[in-house]
């Protein structure tokens, strides 16, 4: 395998595990802004895995209740920082690529443009 191809791969791992993440978040922020029923299995299945997520951004921000529905600012949180996380994960990884002598001029001139 190239170097290249096993950088796409791990890339594309990242991006994939990251998007999962986010789609339990929103999913976990919609249930709780429209006050779901916590006993319909598509929550019963999302708000434990939503909860492990949101484990470092407990108790940042307080919970908004309107009635039976509650605004989940932490969860917004999380959004932007598992983000922030899969950029940085993404980029280190490609710092940390090996390239040939021919691959760094190419790059140092594109930055360079």
């Amino acid at each position: 395998m190239s170097k290249s191809t096993a950088l796409f791969r791990y890339k594309k791992i990242i991006w994939i595990t990251f998007f999962v993440i986010e789609a339990f978040l929103v999913l976990f922020f919609i249930l709780r802004l429209f006050a779901a029923n916590p006993e319909a299995g598509l929550a019963q299945l999302i708000y434990p895995v939503s909860q492990l997520l949101l484990l470092p951004f407990n108790d940042l921000f307080p919970v908004t209740e309107l009635g039976p529905s509650r605004i989940e600012i932490n969860a917004l949180v999380a959004l932007v920082i598992y983000w922030l996380v899969a950029i940085l994960l993404s980029k280190i990884l490609q710092a940390a690529t090996p390239v040939s002598s021919r691959e760094a001029k190419e790059e140092l001139h594109r930055d360079d443009l």
